[in-house]
């Protein structure tokens, strides 16, 4: 997150405590503009051109907001600024500011990613496809962080040499991270379906799709 803008922004208003309405429009336009861009592209914000359109557009509102309060105030202690000449210095210390690193801590947390995790299961008898559907898959859609959970057996679907249809049970599993999906591994009831039902089946494949 560009922690330079940040600074700059609340630097301008902290210096200019006594702003007019129309300043402080100005003001919190910028900085809503620079919040939402944050929270829309997060980290990446960092690596935009300095003088790229997000960039100069937060300018021109800090831009407004200086012009308008020095005008306003030309002659007041409170905004040593006597004319146009160190309004525009005044300007250009702020924009130079703005592009100094500045320790600290304000971040942006990065969105989760969704997991499918779909298994394939092969038993060692087809004579136990209805009790292992019945009974044994769908204790794993009940774990805690399945988010959804679907089961099934192969379509009858053309057979073609890109298709395989030998697997005899399959399920899918969705979560909303990763982390979710790490705790489903060790969830109680993943846990117990393994140890009750293992014995049913012969190979199992698992394909875990980042979305």
């Amino acid at each position: 997150m560009e922690k330079d803008f940040f600074y700059s922004l609340v630097y301008c208003f902290c210096r200019k405590n006594k702003l007019s309405n129309t300043t402080k429009i100005y003001f919190f336009a910028g900085l809503i503009l620079f919040l939402s861009q944050s929270r829309k592209i997060g980290e990446n914000l960092s690596h935009l051109h300095p003088f790229s359109y997000v960039k100069q557009l937060i300018f021109f509102y800090i831009y407004q907001a200086l012009l308008i309060s020095s005008e306003t105030h030309r002659n007041s202690s409170i905004i040593p600024m006597n004319s146009r000449r160190k309004f525009i210095q005044t300007l250009g210390a702020a924009s130079a500011i703005s592009l100094v690193p500045i320790p600290f801590s304000y971040s942006t947390p990065m969105p989760t990613q969704k997991i499918i995790h779909q298994v394939y299961f092969w038993l060692h008898k087809e004579s136990d496809i209805e009790e292992f559907l019945r009974d044994a898959v769908p204790m794993l859609g009940r774990c805690k962080d399945v988010t959804q959970f679907y089961q099934g057996v192969p379509a009858p679907t053309e057979k073609r040499e890109v298709v395989d249809h030998s697997f005899h049970v399959s399920c899918s599993l969705f979560f909303d991270s990763l982390a979710g999906q790490d705790a489903y591994q060790k969830d109680p009831l993943h846990l117990e379906f393994i140890a009750k039902y293992s014995l049913f089946w012969k190979s199992v494949k698992v394909y875990d799709i980042l979305l």
